[in-house]
């Protein structure tokens, strides 16, 4: 019988809202989607426990009995979500004290083998700050980490030898990486020579005129357009920014003034750059980026429709276009049946075959969610000061090359192409909860 494998997660900034010294139950709140990641997890087969370093109890900020309260205010939270943890185990000492269970010491994960009965090898560790990689990679085991907590500060700060083997989202995200792992269709990331690591720059598509949505909104592009309260770009912004984006460059066209006004406000916002390459002519989806290569680096890119949104996960993303090796991935989404949507026909390893334009006749259920990661060799096939289409002229192309591959996702896809589906986007963005960004870096002495 095959040993059963652990994750071994961090608390604060990872499970439950980073807290400076967290004293109380009340002040327990679980991030967003983690007992979604836990609950999948858990669908694996797989035993969670958290390891976490409390050195409020050496500091005298909280004694065991408040800790204890805290913890049963976290089982209890997860219980009402439908996932239980199979133990936590926490240091309690000073940084200074030099004890053998503070993390990154293993003492703690190697006594939690001893108990449950894994190797922790073969365990996956998930947190938000150097100390837990470190860990990680003491035990031998695979390690993950979350941008939430202080995960994105810590991201930037990691030295290229000291990084994961996979930076994700957040729980559900690394649940979707294990499970690829664990399927053998995600390999164990390895550190490859010149390796340039996840898309650090973003080109959204801004410059349509929507001419469709003119009716629910006539004074402003189609990106700025008012969904639950914000423009649509910033909840694009957000999706960059929770993937590890630092860069964003808004490609304009129609009323770009507005587009560029949107942009100085929100510069810097967050530690995100956001500037605009603006089209002196209409130069199509391909013409736009190809307009902007001028203004970026050596690739690969995040591209975005700005008109369409994809909660997809970032890490598992791009994960699978470097194993591919890949000039062009392509985020496919499964949706209903429609007639209203172009479609993409497969082969069996993931390869693009053909894009295929809306028939009434034969509707789809995979649709282009409108999310890509391209090379910058992809975008340079494309003639300079001309217009072109993205999915006219460049990945037909690459299909037939071989070089262009689909990445499957079950996650929601919207558009605000037309009133109708402006509203029901309003409806889903309404109902999310906005990202939670953090700016200071990760204070390992807590």
């Amino acid at each position: 019988m095959a040993e059963r494998r652990f994750v071994i997660l961090d608390r604060d900034g990872t499970l439950i809202v980073e807290r400076n010294y967290l004293s109380a139950p009340d002040q327990v709140e679980l991030l967003p989607g983690a007992a979604r990641g836990l609950r999948e997890l858990r669908a694996l087969g797989l035993g969670l426990i958290v390891v976490t370093n409390q050195s409020g109890l050496g500091r005298g900020f909280f004694d065991r009995a408040a800790l204890a309260a805290i913890h049963a205010r976290l089982a209890e939270l997860l219980a009402a979500a439908g996932v239980q943890l199979d133990g936590i185990f926490f240091c309690p000492h000073l940084p200074e004290a030099g004890c053998a269970c503070r993390k990154p010491k293993p003492l703690l994960v190697e006594q939690a083998g001893r108990e449950l009965g894994f190797a922790p090898r073969a365990a996956f560790v998930v947190g938000d700050k150097p100390c837990d990689v470190e860990l990680g990679r003491a035990v031998g085991a695979v390690t993950l980490l979350v941008r939430t907590g202080y995960g994105a500060a810590t991201e930037a700060a990691l030295e290229p030898a000291a990084r994961p083997d996979a930076c994700v989202a957040d729980l559900v995200e690394a649940a979707a990486v294990i499970r690829g792992l664990l399927a053998g269709s995600a390999p164990r990331p390895a550190p490859r020579a010149g390796d340039a690591g996840p898309p650090r720059e973003a080109l959204i598509l801004c410059g349509g005129e929507g001419r469709r949505l003119r009716a629910a909104v006539a004074d402003r592009p189609k990106p700025l357009a008012t969904v639950a309260g914000r423009p649509f770009l910033d909840h694009l912004l957000e999706q960059c920014a929770a993937g590890g984006v630092t860069r964003v460059l808004l490609c304009s066209g129609y009323r770009s003034e507005q587009i560029e006004e949107f942009a100085q406000a929100r510069d810097r916002a967050g530690g995100l750059r956001v500037e605009v390459s603006r089209e002196p002519a209409p130069l199509g989806t391909g013409g736009a980026l190809r307009l902007a290569l001028a203004r970026v680096g050596a690739g690969p890119f995040l591209v975005l429709n700005g008109d369409s949104f994809c909660a997809v996960a970032c890490g598992a993303l791009w994960a699978a276009h470097a194993r591919s090796g890949a000039l062009a991935t392509v985020v496919a989404a499964r949706i209903e049946p429609s007639a209203e949507v172009g479609s993409l026909e497969l082969a069996a390893d993931g390869r693009i075959l053909a894009f295929r334009e809306k028939d009434p006749a034969r509707p789809s259920a995979l649709a282009n969610a409108g999310v890509y990661v391209l090379a910058r060799a992809a975008l340079e096939r494309l003639a300079p000061d001309a217009p072109s289409a993205l999915e006219r002229d460049l990945l037909p192309a690459l299909c037939r090359e071989g070089a262009a591959w689909a990445f499957l996702t079950d996650e929601p896809f919207w558009d605000i192409g037309t009133p109708e589906r402006l509203a029901r986007a309003e409806a889903f963005f309404a109902r999310r909860p906005p990202a939670r960004l953090t700016e200071a870096p990760p204070d390992d002495r807590k």
